[in-house]
């Protein structure tokens, strides 16, 4: 499978994960721990990051931790806003 082929394929199972909630708009990059990408909040009509983990680095004990914190930065910005 190609380069093109397994970007899609993430990008397609991003945007099924992520439903109609957000729309995704295009990858910002990514390294060997993650990936980054713009997404569109639908409901607020605004440009957000997302970022998702390597399977390899994934684990259940920072997953509470790391959606802790994205809540805390999320309600932060849209006090800025």
């Amino acid at each position: 499978m190609g380069g093109r082929q397994v970007n899609a394929d993430i990008r397609a199972q991003l945007q099924t994960a992520l439903g109609v909630a957000y729309t995704i708009e295009r990858e910002l990059g990514g390294g060997g721990m993650s990936r980054v990408f713009v997404a569109h909040e639908t409901a607020l009509g605004r440009a957000v990051v997302v970022k998702i983990l390597t399977p390899a680095h994934e684990c259940s004990a920072h997953s509470a931790r790391r959606r802790s914190s994205a809540r805390v930065r999320a309600r932060r910005r849209d006090r800025a806003s």
